[in-house]
Parts: structure tokens; sequence; C-alpha cells
């Protein structure tokens, strides 16, 4: 699968960095300034490259913060991609920090990559990660806590390919097209049945 992934998340990965990512906009709400301070923890221990790819107002106020973190160099600001997925596939971790979410897309764009989620303990996010078997969960706003989930993933690979398959799987069984197309079924059934 290889060849799908991005060309800068592969040369980062030749120079032996684990790489972090998150996808999705640049605003308060999904607490990106949690995730960077985060990063110097997980530095202490592993060689990490943060890559952030969306847009929004949030760009400037979080380099600064990265900056004055003395991170900014593990921290790639990519912008709006629209190859966002070949650089999806390239993640050791997919991050979502967020504040509020419905059921965040982006977090089953990860699980069906087989790549590990770290997300916020929020309703949204709890729908799809469990914080076990699904993926890790974090208490909202905790750099700390966020830095110890990251850290175990980049610590235990088992850990992660064994939760990450098990994403694919529950993805697979609750959100599936045919999953979907059975559900439809038994409803239009049930409605004929009711005339």
């Amino acid at each position: 699968d290889l060849h799908e992934v991005s060309n800068e998340v592969q040369a980062l990965k030749q120079e032996g960095y684990k790489v972090i990512g998150y996808i999705g906009r640049l605003v308060n709400g999904k607490a990106l300034d949690v995730l960077i301070s985060a990063l110097p923890r997980v530095l202490a221990k592993h060689k990490v490259k943060l890559i952030v790819i969306g847009e929004g107002e949030e760009d400037a106020v979080l380099a600064a913060l990265a900056d004055s973190l003395g991170v900014a160099e593990h921290v790639a600001f990519m912008g709006f991609r629209p190859d966002r997925l070949a650089f999806l596939k390239g993640f050791d971790v997919f991050v979502l920090p967020s504040r509020s979410e419905g059921i965040p897309r982006c977090v089953m764009e990860a699980m069906a990559a087989n790549v590990p989620v770290v997300a916020s303990d929020i309703p949204g996010c709890r729908t799809l990660i469990d914080g076990e078997t699904t993926g890790l969960l974090f208490n909202l706003d905790d750099d700390e806590a966020l830095a110890e989930s990251i850290k175990q993933f980049l610590s235990d690979e088992a850990l992660g390919s064994r939760l990450s398959k098990q994403a694919k799987q529950y993805l697979k069984e609750h959100y599936s097209s045919e999953r979907m197309a059975q559900e439809y079924e038994a409803l239009f059934t049930s409605m004929c049945q009711a005339d």
C-alpha cells in the first residue's frame, strides 16, 4: 500500500520520524492547541512530526503556540490538501482533540485506513472510539493525557495494529454501505408489511 502514501510522509519515515496527523478545520472547537501542547511530552520519548492538514482562522495562533513551545520544527501546517487520504494512510497515529463533534467523518476515514486513533472523550467521538478496542480516548483539554495516549501507540506498535484492525471491523459492521442497505431493506419490508 505504500505507493498510496504521500511522498512527504514517506520521506519523513525514511528519516526515522513517527508521524502524528490531524485532518480538519483549524478552529477553536477542534482544540488543536491541546495537541500542540502535548507535543513536548511526546518528543521527550519519540522522534515525531505532527502533520496538520486543513485551513481555518486559528492557523496563525497555532503556529505561534508551536513556536513558543519550541516545537515549531516538529509541526508541518500543510493547509488544504486534496490528497489528504494519501497523507492519512501514512500516519502512525491520527488525533482528533475536538471539544465537540457529531460523528466525526475524519475518524471514520482513519479507521478505514487502518490508522490508530486517539480522540477526545466526548459524545461524538465515543460513538466510534471506545477507549480500549477501537482506539484510545483522553480527557478533553488534557494535553498530558493526550501525550500519554499518543506515546502508548508509538511505543507499542502491536497495540496500534490490533486496535486499528478492530476499528476497521467495527466500521464495517456498523457503518458500511452493506450494513446500511440491510437496514433500509428491513425498514422497507416492515413498512410494506404494515399496510
